[in-house]
């Protein structure tokens, strides 16, 4: 199976025969309209504020986020217009769209599978795409850090569904990993976790460029993929594999970034995706 645009209809056929059944939640259509106000240059943050304010759930984690300590503000934001001012486009995508997920994953543990060291891994591809994104296409920097975060959204979706063979799945490339996990995946299950972010994207009606960075971030068989998202896919889960020395060599010899950048952007992620993992594995 690899992904392409199905369509809603038939995302949710191949979801339900992945799941065997088991439905996911919908991606709430307040989300949809707010990120595609973000997107278009021409709408004003009075348009974008009066949008929020339909979701109140929404807006109260948003404030509380904006007044987290990451952001060291010397006075509290309590108004959502002098949020959105704050935050600007980009970062107020990033947050917007990270919690509306944040929302709809399974949340807490389950075999094979460390709710925390996902998030927290999760955040520092975000964090390091990002960076990466500054100096090479900082036009998506925003779209490469909301595609890294989200690089392994299926993951959560898979091992709560699948508790019992998925969860084995991650526990042996966990313990003894005897390749990739998409390897792993596709020999025990027939589809990667990949292949099904992509249909969850679907299922979601998030927009395709997103889309196609989490379905296809180990499998960029087309070279479309941003140099950002692909360096930060070779990360693994665990906090302790996180290997700086493949990232300076690949980030070298692929993409002419120099040893003393990428070493400056990792030690910056790392310490914005503890602030960040915090937040979204609340």
């Amino acid at each position: 199976m690899v992904w392409s645009p199905f369509g809603k209809s038939k995302a949710q056929k191949e979801l339900a025969k992945i799941l065997r059944g088991q439905q996911i939640p919908s991606f709430p259509g307040i989300v949809h309209k707010v990120l595609e106000l973000l997107r278009d240059p021409d709408v004003d943050f009075d348009e974008i504020v009066s949008q929020l304010q339909w979701d109140p759930h929404l807006t109260v984690q948003l404030l509380k986020t904006v007044n987290s300590a990451a952001y060291g503000l010397a006075h509290p934001i309590s108004d959502v217009k002098h949020a959105v001012g704050f935050l600007g486009r980009a970062s107020l995508e990033q947050i917007v769209l990270g919690l509306a997920v944040r929302n709809l994953l399974p949340h807490g543990d389950a075999p094979g599978f460390d709710a925390a060291r996902y998030w927290r891994t999760a955040s520092y591809r975000a964090a390091l795409a990002r960076g990466i994104a500054h100096d090479l296409h900082p036009a998506k920097e925003a779209e490469c850090f909301t595609a890294a975060l989200l690089q392994d959204l299926a993951i959560p979706v898979l091992v709560h569904a699948l508790p019992g063979p998925y969860g084995a799945v991650l526990g042996r490339w966990h313990g003894s990993p005897e390749g990739t996990l998409q390897e792993m995946e596709r020999k025990a299950l027939g589809w990667s976790h990949d292949e099904v972010g992509g249909l969850i994207c679907e299922h979601w009606d998030l927009p395709e460029d997103l889309a196609r960075g989490i379905a296809t971030h180990h499998t960029d068989a087309e070279d479309r993929l941003l140099p950002a998202l692909k360096l930060v896919a070779i990360i693994p889960e665990t906090e302790a594999t996180w290997t700086d020395a493949r990232l300076v060599r690949t980030g070298l010899a692929e993409y002419g970034i120099a040893e003393e950048a990428m070493l400056a952007h990792i030690q910056t992620a790392k310490s914005q995706a503890h602030k960040l993992s915090r937040s979204l594995a609340a």
